[in-house]
């Protein structure tokens, strides 16, 4: 996958801040849970079918617009497990998957959770995020 958008980075076609991360891949990429935690399975008209990972302590990875959900609501999940598949259901504009992370409710930066995301982000991507912060 390729980070495609940072987060709070204003995407043009929305005019917000990006409240998670924008990985492209192509649809039914497999998705892999990134910790250990208990799921709930959501479909809505913006995230589409999605994923939330409940990891205690207030801490939850979602993982937005897939195509496809490989386990039931409630599921326990280990770290690495398959969760379902890279698709474009809810509010898309192509097949990516939307990550976020958030502490008791509140969004935060999956950045400061995930090393590397650098090496493997687009130049545009890159680029947008320098001009709007500087870094």
């Amino acid at each position: 996958m390729r980070v495609t958008g940072f987060f709070g980075v204003v995407r043009p076609i929305t005019q917000r801040g990006l409240r998670g991360l924008d990985l492209a891949a192509r649809r039914g990429t497999p998705v892999q849970a990134v910790a250990d935690g208990i799921a709930t399975v959501t479909q809505d008209a913006w995230l589409g079918k999605a994923v939330h990972i409940a990891h205690g302590g207030g801490l939850q990875s979602v993982y937005a617009h897939l195509d496809s959900v490989a386990l039931a609501d409630g599921a326990i999940v280990v770290a690495g497990q398959h969760i379902g598949t890279v698709g474009d259901t809810g509010r898309a504009t192509g097949p990516h998957l939307h990550f976020q992370v958030r502490q008791h409710g509140q969004l935060q930066d999956p950045q400061t959770r995930l090393a590397g995301l650098d090496a493997n982000a687009s130049a545009r991507a890159l680029r947008m995020r320098k001009e709007q912060f500087g870094r």
